[in-house]
């Protein structure tokens, strides 16, 4: 297991997406990026179901 904020000997990105699938169900992903050991790496932090919708007033709260 990768420990990234111990391992990783530079910047470290968190994104933030949210999306809604074909059938409506509204998800916010937040995700790690970073580079270790020459290779671009990606760690999917946490996916929740969002009860409304994902639009930037609606985040902000």
């Amino acid at each position: 297991v990768l420990t990234p904020t111990k391992t990783v000997k530079g910047k470290l990105h968190i994104g933030v997406d949210g999306w809604s699938s074909p059938n409506t169900i509204s998800f916010l992903g937040v995700t790690l990026h970073f580079h270790h050991e020459g290779a671009m790496r990606r760690l999917i932090l946490d996916f929740l179901p969002m009860t409304k919708s994902h639009t930037g007033v609606e985040l902000a709260e």
